[in-house]
This record gives C-alpha cells, sequence and structure tokens, in this order.
C-alpha cells in the first residue's frame, strides 16, 4: 500500500468517525424541547436524556451534546478534560450508534455527574448500555 493510499485511508476513517457542527444539538428552544421530552436513563455518574422521532426532517440521524455541570466539577480545565473524553468515546461509537438507529432521528444529552475523570473504555461501556436502553424505550414498535 502506498503511503498517499494510506494517507487517504487515515483521512477517511477520521471524518468518518467526526462530529460535524450539524451533528450537535444547539439552541436553547431545542435544549428546553430535549428537557421537557426526554427520557432519561443513567448508569454510575454518566446520564443519558434521549428524544427519539420516528420521522427523519432532514437533519442528521443522530444529533448529541455533552455537559458537565459547574456545580459537580469546579474547575475548568476538569469540566473540559471529562467533556472531551465523553466527546471521544462518542466519536469512536458513532458508526455502532447509527447502526442500531432502529428509524427516525434521535437527540441524545451525554451528562457526566462526577468530579473523577472516567477512562475512556468505562465511558463506551456505560454509552452502549444507556443508548440501546434508550433506543428501547422510544423505539418499541418501529
Amino acid at each position: 500500500m502506498s503511503s498517499l493510499s494510506a494517507v487517504l485511508l487515515q483521512e477517511s476513517l477520521i471524518s468518518a468517525q467526526s462530529l460535524p457542527r450539524v451533528e450537535r444539538l444547539r439552541g436553547r428552544k431545542t435544549f428546553n424541547l430535549l428537557f421537557r421530552l426526554a427520557r432519561k436513563k443513567e448508569e454510575g455518574p454518566l446520564r443519558l436524556y434521549a428524544v427519539g422521532f420516528l420521522l427523519n426532517l432532514g437533519y442528521p440521524p443522530l444529533q448529541v451534546a455533552f455537559a458537565v455541570p459547574k456545580k459537580i466539577v469546579r474547575r475548568a480545565t476538569h469540566r473540559h478534560r471529562i467533556r472531551r473524553r465523553l466527546w471521544e468515546a462518542y466519536r469512536l461509537q458513532k458508526e455502532w450508534f447509527l447502526s442500531r438507529l432502529p428509524c427516525g432521528q434521535m437527540w441524545l444529552l451525554w451528562q457526566w455527574h462526577s468530579p473523577l475523570i472516567p477512562s475512556l473504555p468505562l465511558l463506551q461501556r456505560q454509552m452502549q448500555n444507556l443508548y440501546s436502553q434508550a433506543t428501547e424505550a422510544w423505539y418499541e414498535g418501529c
């Protein structure tokens, strides 16, 4: 394999697992609706707020946000590190999440509620469990 094809393969893998702006949940109205309609799932200090829609109206099938409350983790550097770990755990499993979305669209808010900085394998396991529970709850008959 030439070095050029190896670089192109690496770039395609990175772009397939990236988190573009359109896949991020943004806006006050969106978050108000999310908190009003969401079903909350918890496993340890990780919480998932999920809203499922049966139709996809032109948006990406999964839109996500990550939060670490300031009341729980006081230092900004620690909050940012935890948020980056959450983002990385999601990014590495994005294809797995998409493959298990039965239909429509889903909004996800991942929230960490502990001052301890989590490990990446722990986050990946917890995210998979919570996501499976959330899709079962929202898409029973789909």
